[in-house]
């Protein structure tokens, strides 16, 4: 899987782990509020 050119790479990454912590979080908070709408 790592046939990317290196700088390209490295001028992707930062704004891929932010894409993946805001969508890890955003799941987190649809379960969230899906589990209280639920009990309510």
């Amino acid at each position: 899987m790592k046939q990317w050119p290196s700088l390209k790479d490295k001028s992707i990454e930062p704004f891929a782990m932010c894409f993946l912590r805001i969508l890890i979080i955003g799941i987190c908070w649809l379960r969230i509020c899906f589990v209280i709408s639920g009990r309510i």
